[in-house]
């Protein structure tokens, strides 16, 4: 890992709840299938960039994040799920998207199991249906 990306890295992991948002848009990819409320989470802003919506994120969180460059491509967050999105036909959240995001900040494979991470969501849960509209 380069200095650069180390170094915003580094800044994101900071800033916890940015950084525990993106676990909890990533949990929500990788349980599109088998969880209602991540699938009703992930769908509710249809109009979003790669299912990065306000239901997670700020537009401007949404653009820091989409700026992050990858050390081994040097491409950017943006531009890898762009090129995903336009090569490959079938495009699973669970197993193309979520990947792509985890590695790209260093979020590890077994982050669901964490008791913070845990904690967190169930608090994100809860903001998040008293939101819904009735």
């Amino acid at each position: 890992m380069d200095n650069y990306t180390s170094s915003k890295l580094f800044v994101l992991q900071d800033n916890i709840s940015l950084y525990n948002r993106v676990k909890i848009f990533i949990w929500d990819l990788l349980n599109f299938n088998n969880n209602k409320t991540s699938s009703i989470r992930l769908d509710y802003r249809n109009y979003s960039t790669f299912y990065m919506s306000s239901i997670y994120f700020t537009d401007q969180e949404i653009n820091y994040l989409l700026s992050f460059i990858d050390d081994t491509t040097h491409l950017t967050l943006k531009e890898t799920l762009h090129h995903l999105i336009t090569t490959k036909l079938n495009i699973c959240t669970s197993h193309d998207i979520a990947p792509i995001i985890m590695s790209f900040f260093s979020i590890h494979k077994n982050f669901q199991k964490d008791l913070v991470f845990k904690k967190y969501l169930k608090q994100f849960e809860k903001n998040f249906s008293k939101s819904l509209p009735i």
